[in-house]
């Protein structure tokens, strides 16, 4: 009766140092990088910006609206040009 247990636990007492085996497999290392990440960090003061432009509503009169939307275009163009020389110090690489 004894021997009879002992040959139906034989495939399970070989089966046992083949499950404990898997348990030895060789950890990864930690390894500790120091990655480097860019960090925005504002370069302008909030006081220098100037304000946008006032909105401009048109006329009825097509030639009276053509100049006021052109003198709005003129008065952005150079809105825009005093942004790009607040901004073109803190660009990185070619500025334009």
């Amino acid at each position: 009766m004894m021997r009879l247990i002992l040959i139906s636990l034989a495939p399970l007492l070989l089966l046992v140092p083949l499950l404990l085996a898997g348990c030895a497999t060789a950890q990864p290392k930690i390894q500790i990088q120091r990655v480097n990440v860019p960090v925005p960090v504002a370069c302008i003061d909030r006081a220098s910006i100037p304000p946008e432009p006032a909105k401009v509503t048109l006329p009825d009169d097509a030639r009276d609206a053509a100049d006021v939307a052109i003198a709005q275009a003129m008065t952005l163009r150079g809105w825009g040009h005093e942004l790009m020389a607040l901004i073109n110090p803190c660009i990185r690489g070619d500025a334009q």
